[in-house]
């Protein structure tokens, strides 16, 4: 039942975007800040492998969260999916990616309001007097110099069920080899 489980954990992880709806699209990525602090927020889950164990997002360059990557890869990303009341949880070790070639042939996917996102003038993060200044002008290019893809390398899975009148939680811990899978108590 476990492997069952974690089979279909990867299953819905690596659900294409365009397949609809999807509950653990929309994850919260953990990170350590610079200052020490811990920092979370919303990402958006692009790819899943489940035979590998990754999960792929991008990333503003100029954003705090590349420079609390590369100073501290471990994460942590949480999910609820609110319709069957599971709350998804991973831990792995994230790496930027600086292959070119990938980048390019992601970048040339893109919708031009996603360009759009990684080429304005002001960095994400940037204090400002109105909203509308982040708009306030076209971008600066079509350069994909800010845009970058981060793989996350999953270590450990954990769900948590909490529709049934016996709510039941499961840890799934990879090893060398494979996973050690667990039921916790709830």
């Amino acid at each position: 039942m476990l492997y069952d489980l974690l089979h279909r954990i990867w299953g819905e992880l690596s659900t294409p975007m365009e397949a609809g709806a999807q509950p653990f699209r929309l994850l919260q990525l953990a990170t350590l800040g610079v200052d020490g602090c811990p920092r979370s927020r919303s990402i958006i889950l692009r790819e899943a492998d489940g035979q590998n164990a990754t999960l792929v997002f991008w990333i503003d360059r100029r954003s705090n969260k590349f420079q609390e990557l590369l100073r501290n890869p471990f994460v942590a990303l949480s999910a609820f999916d609110g319709q069957r009341n599971v709350q998804l949880r991973l831990e792995g070790r994230a790496s930027v990616q600086f292959d070119p070639q990938r980048k390019r042939e992601i970048w040339n996917t893109l919708k031009p309001q996603s360009k759009q996102l990684f080429n304005r003038f002001c960095p994400p993060g940037t204090v400002l007097d109105d909203p509308a200044e982040a708009w306030s002008e076209e971008p600066e290019s079509d350069s994909d110099e800010h845009f970058c893809i981060v793989t996350v390398s999953v270590d450990r899975v954990e769900w948590l069920d909490l529709s049934g009148s016996y709510h039941q939680r499961a840890r799934f811990s990879r090893l060398a080899r494979g996973w050690r899978k667990e039921w916790l108590a709830p």
